[in-house]
């Protein structure tokens, strides 16, 4: 007996560029950012790969708007790299479409700005890519770009929510998020100066610190010097000779043999001076005149005579 195995093949078709970013829409209006984003780079990719007039369409558009559900998911790198293509085609001559797109690079430097800023004690209100403002915090995400700084970023917000206010006059969204963008950006610039106030406070502290370890290092060094001098002087107190009994002796009677000298000739009369003056010249001519004899003998000569 035969069995007839029936198989049915699930055939799973491709969706066009368009049925791609309808389903996109839907999900972005069921706040299903996270699909929608999916959908909108689905929709673009299909544009490469269609066949009839879905080839020519702009997929700038629904790179465009994954960036935007990108950004309204929380996930600012991928929102930074896809915003960061050329706005849509068609857009110049459409004010309220630049206003729109001046809007959302507004948010998108906010969320930075208040991404590298995570560390304040007070943080901001965060903004929602549909236009109003929340109190809900977007999550931190350590892989965002850093070059800029956070006062240069909210900068960069504030000139974007007043370029979307001037191209469209009835913005409201716009002129709230102005606000806070200059609120923001006050606060950026607060949180950097005192930054540079607790850097300069750590730079001293340090040079403060490193002055007493050398001071107290010198005044180690100078006690250690001056105990080794004292304990030279006391070494060489010890090692001093001491004057012997003898020697001691002998310097009182030298010494009293020198007062008596002195004495005696204090009591020396002036007689007495006068023939100690008359002998000593006495044997000072003595000397000379035993000196003139024995150069002044004369020599005969006995040649030729």
């Amino acid at each position: 007996m035969w069995l007839a195995i029936a198989v049915t093949a699930e055939v799973v078709w491709a969706r066009t560029p368009r049925e791609a970013f309808r389903e996109a829409q839907r999900a972005f209006d069921a706040t299903n950012y996270t699909d929608a984003a999916a959908a909108f780079l689905e929709a673009a990719d299909a544009v490469a790969t269609a066949q009839d007039e879905d080839a020519t369409l702009d997929p700038a558009i629904p790179t465009y708007n994954a960036g935007l559900a990108a950004l309204a998911a929380g996930d600012l790198t991928t929102a930074t790299n896809l915003l960061a293509t050329p706005a849509p085609s068609g857009s110049a001559d459409d004010l309220k479409s630049q206003a729109q797109v001046a809007y959302n690079q507004g948010i998108l430097l906010y969320q930075q700005a208040q991404e590298a800023m995570q560390g304040m004690t007070s943080s901001p209100m965060a903004l929602s890519p549909a236009g109003g403002a929340s109190t809900s915090q977007t999550s931190p995400d350590a892989s965002a770009p850093q070059t800029p700084t956070p006062v240069e970023t909210a900068g960069a917000a504030v000139e974007a929510f007043r370029r979307a206010v001037l191209l469209d006059a009835e913005n409201l969204p716009a002129k709230q998020n102005y606000e806070l963008a200059l609120a923001l950006q006050q606060q950026a610039l607060q949180q950097q100066q005192q930054h540079q106030q607790q850097q300069d406070q750590q730079s001293q502290d340090s040079q403060e610190q490193e002055q007493q370890q050398e001071q107290g290092q010198q005044d180690e060094q100078s006690q250690q010097d001056q105990q080794e001098q004292q304990q030279t002087q006391d070494q060489q107190g010890e090692q001093q000779p001491q004057p012997t009994q003898s020697s001691q002796d002998e310097q009182d009677q030298q010494q009293e043999t020198a007062s008596d000298e002195a004495q005696d000739g204090e009591e020396m009369t002036p007689e007495e001076a006068q023939m100690l003056l008359d002998s000593m010249a006495d044997q000072e001519q003595s000397q000379r005149d035993r000196l003139r004899l024995n150069l002044g003998r004369p020599v005969p000569v006995e040649k030729d005579w």
